[in-house]
């Protein structure tokens, strides 16, 4: 390993015998090119010492742009010390970021992606069934298209929620829940599938929103999950402000500065959310599957599917939403109520 004496000798030989500005310039860049190319090869103590020479001087790089005459190219510079910093937003970063694999020694995020794996694979294999099994009609295949479409937004809502986006993958999973109402809708009124397809906009609206098909299916106006999906997700409510935002204060205590995150949330706690809601509604789709394949599928293998499945949902919930929330000190009152207003064991039980 290399140790913090030999870092400092070795950036130093670099300017030996330096007697020009050019020479100083390509010393500094021959010198920084050999610490990052050995940076894994150091000791923490020399490691630290990079780490700390660098932002010393990117600070004082920094400080003379501020002061220096306005150009384009001043502007770009500094931008390019804030980006190198990780304090300003670089798009080639924020997407590379989505192909990057999650951490799998997270238990809940490893038991989570398991579950809904699961879950999403006993969804497909009964549609397969029903598919195969039920006669053709346009009613069937309307309705298997939602379905299937009901999981390519659960992909996509988990492999959000696996990189901190716990917003967006709210609002596909509020997707979800209205194309399920279409499903329950269309399978008992096919004669709506005519204005979804081609209704004017104004019969669409009337007959196919989501408070009216609630309406027409007899359930409640108000959908505790759908409502909770779209103030954490769909729509820019204050709750989802506060889900990309930090507070900082400054030592006096008095000044407050917001930091805004892009690219996810920080919030640990916030992405538990965002797996459990993945959870719930995947639990709640393979329900409507299974609920559509009644003399269809199997009945034994159908409800082994759902036990396992809501078995499992129940024990992730208490073990690591709940308890995770005592153990860090949160207020869990809110999410008590939330849990008791869509009655979840009710929900589990298939």
């Amino acid at each position: 390993m290399i140790t913090k004496r030999q870092a400092i000798d070795m950036v130093g030989s670099y300017f030996h015998d330096v007697q020009s500005v050019e020479a100083a310039d390509q010393a500094m860049k021959d010198s920084y090119r050999w610490l990052k190319d050995n940076y894994d090869q150091m000791d923490d103590d020399a490691k630290k010492y990079v780490d700390d020479m660098t932002e010393n001087l990117l600070n004082g790089v920094l400080e003379k742009l501020k002061v220096s005459p306005d150009s384009p190219n001043i502007r770009k510079t500094y931008r390019d010390i804030l980006t190198s910093k990780g304090e300003h937003v670089s798009a080639p970063h924020l997407l590379r970021s989505l192909e990057n694999p999650f951490d799998e020694k997270n238990e809940f995020i490893s038991l989570s992606q398991q579950m809904i794996s699961d879950t999403i694979q006993y969804a497909a294999d009964f549609l397969l069934d029903i598919g195969e099994r039920r006669s053709a009609s346009e009613n069937k295949y309307v309705v298997l298209s939602l379905f299937y479409h009901c999981i390519d937004e659960l992909l996509a809502a988990l492999h959000l929620a696996k990189h901190h986006y716990y917003l967006q993958a709210n609002a596909h999973l509020r997707t979800v829940l209205e194309t399920l109402d279409k499903v329950e809708l269309f399978t008992k009124f096919p004669e709506k599938i005519n204005i979804w397809k081609s209704g004017t906009h104004y019969d669409k609206n009337k007959h196919l929103s989501p408070s009216s098909i609630r309406k027409q299916l007899g359930k409640p106006n108000f959908d505790p999950i759908y409502g909770f999906l779209s103030e954490h997700g769909t729509h820019m409510t204050f709750q989802a402000f506060q889900a990309r935002t930090g507070i900082l204060r400054e030592t006096n205590g008095k000044v407050p500065t917001f930091k805004i995150f892009v690219g996810g949330t920080r919030y640990e706690h916030l992405q538990l959310w965002g797996f459990t809601g993945i959870i719930i509604v995947a639990n709640l789709f393979l329900s409507k599957v299974c609920k559509l394949g009644d003399g269809v599928l199997n009945e034994v293998e159908a409800l082994d599917a759902l036990k396992d499945i809501s078995e499992r949902a129940l024990q992730f919930v208490t073990t690591h939403l709940i308890e995770w929330a005592k153990t860090n000190s949160l207020d869990t009152q809110e999410l008590d109520n939330f849990l008791k207003s869509m009655d979840i064991e009710k929900l589990f039980e298939g």
